[in-house]
């Protein structure tokens, strides 16, 4: 199984690309600022919540980008 690391991939094009690498069995890691989007997102995708990662994180903080690898 493949690791995907996404930041933004609640909206837009970083949506597009946490369904498609799902769909393909890969486990997805996403980056956002906001946990509200999360909730959102697992409802919509639960299907493959067990392949979801989410890391409340900031990428203009170097300590969480850190954590986060």
């Amino acid at each position: 199984m493949k690791n995907i690391v996404i930041t933004g991939g609640f909206s837009g094009f970083g949506k597009s690309l946490s369904h498609v690498f799902l769909k393909n069995g890969c486990k997805v890691i996403i980056t956002s600022r906001g946990k509200e989007k999360f909730n959102h997102f697992i409802s919509e995708y639960s299907k493959y919540k067990d392949n979801i990662i989410f890391y409340n994180t900031s990428l203009s903080s170097e300590n969480q980008m850190d954590d986060l690898i």
